[in-house]
């Protein structure tokens, strides 16, 4: 039953949601479940993921430097 009700909770909010937003939003539909279930469930076992914010990852890397100078 949680699996169903996470997944729904996760698709109604445009799978933007983290773990702790679908618990809160769980609490306000008369679902009680301790937020550490929920992160285990979603996170873990249901391979969901919130929005990550922050910078992108870098795809250029440094050239090591083989001669003691750049140029």
């Amino acid at each position: 039953m949680l699996h169903s009700e996470i997944q729904r909770v996760y698709a109604v909010a445009h799978q933007l949601h983290d773990a702790r937003k679908v618990w809160r939003q769980l609490r306000c539909t008369v679902i009680v479940a301790p937020r550490c279930a929920i992160e285990r469930v979603m996170m873990r076992a249901m391979d969901l993921r919130g929005v990550v914010r922050g910078w992108a990852p870098r795809t250029t890397m440094l050239v090591a430097i083989t001669d003691g100078h750049a140029g």
